[in-house]
């Protein structure tokens, strides 16, 4: 039976206005692994939001993790470093690393900074799981 998903609250800066990051990873079917991330990546978050990715690209037998962005609302340089190192470790991985981002926040970011072609970008997660419902993918 598959683990049950967990919620992550990764604490902002003390004092700050910016809104805190929350990460959700839970199976997504027999093959794949789901991350859902919501409020503002930056300095202050996302140097953990890259652990809790790692873990996800670490999960065994898993042969993708599907990153679903649509819940954030502010991608700083520092959380394009986390995407960055999260595809660096899923490639040494054999994993494949998907993203679900379909606004401006995550997609200006990753377009003006060249790392648009770098990802497999999907607009809805079903989309990114579709390669991975069947039971027998692998």
């Amino acid at each position: 039976m598959a683990a049950p998903a967990r919620h992550v609250a990764l604490p902002g800066p003390r004092g700050s206005a910016s809104e805190p990051v929350t990460v959700t990873i839970g199976p997504a079917g027999r093959w794949a692994v789901l991350v859902a991330v919501s409020g503002e990546v930056d300095l202050s978050s996302a140097g953990q939001l890259t652990v809790h990715l790692a873990e996800a690209v670490a999960t065994p037998d898993v042969l993708a993790v599907v990153l679903d962005l649509t819940g954030v609302r502010f991608l700083a340089a520092s959380g394009l470093t986390a995407l960055v190192r999260t595809l660096e470790a899923a490639e040494a991985a054999a994993v494949e690393l998907h993203l679900v981002a379909d606004q401006r926040a995550v997609l200006r970011p990753l377009q003006v900074t060249g790392l648009r072609e770098r990802f497999c970008v999907h607009p809805d997660a079903d989309a990114a799981l579709a390669r991975y419902a069947s039971a027998n993918s692998r």
